[in-house]
């Protein structure tokens, strides 16, 4: 029994090093120069297990753009507020406690990764897609949607996503040991910075929910 515990908690290290590892390759170099050779001497493990974990290297590079994504929001948090018996603020107030958490946290090899993606997609973009961006998306429509009382299927809620999700993007962008003009930020603490964007992004939607005349 201690035999399989131990080789099962083996191979999720092995399988985890092999991910993080490719993460770095692949942001570094992009996925057409990232060979599985090149992960496999990176990582130290033996070419096959590249396969046995993650059956091809597009297997595998979905599973670091995965990885990735879910570094930044992941699906069952959001999920989670999403089903919590509680007012439509309040859940606004949960996803932005549940973000900004991570928002000062390095996401260097992720943030490259997606990037690359994004500016030139391979054929694994739209699994990431269908995976990862639009579920979460859709979850974050939805707690905008109560809170403005703009449709969810409405074009009016999309700059409202824009504009509630930008500050978040624009602090992982950047990262925290970037010089930029948003370094003092986190000098600030962390409930004071949540809430004062909270009341911000919360006054942003009520304001055009009634001038769309849906509040």
């Amino acid at each position: 029994m201690n035999r399989k515990v131990s080789s099962r908690t083996d191979g999720d290290m092995t399988r985890q090093k092999i991910l993080t590892t490719s993460g770095l390759l692949f942001a570094a170099n992009g996925f057409s120069e990232t060979t599985n050779k090149s992960i496999a001497h990176a990582a130290q493990v033996d070419l096959a297990s590249i396969n046995y974990h993650f059956k091809n290297r597009n297997g595998l590079y979905q599973c670091v753009l995965s990885e990735a994504h879910r570094s930044i929001i992941r699906l069952e948090d959001l999920t989670a507020i999403h089903q919590l018996t509680i007012t439509a603020d309040e859940k606004l107030l949960k996803l932005m406690e549940i973000i900004y958490s991570h928002a000062f946290e390095e996401h260097r090899w992720q943030i490259q990764v997606l990037s690359r993606e994004i500016l030139s997609p391979t054929s694994n973009f739209a699994t990431l897609l269908d995976n990862e961006v639009l579920p979460k998306i859709q979850l974050i429509k939805s707690i905008l949607s109560e809170v403005s009382g703009i449709p969810i299927d409405s074009p009016t809620l999309l700059p409202c996503l824009i504009s509630s999700m930008a500050p978040y993007l624009m602090l992982i962008v950047t990262g925290r040991n970037q010089l930029t003009p948003l370094q003092p930020l986190q000098k600030i603490p962390q409930h004071q910075l949540v809430n004062q964007l909270y009341t911000f992004v919360l006054a942003g939607l009520k304001a055009v929910g009634k001038q769309e005349l849906y509040i």
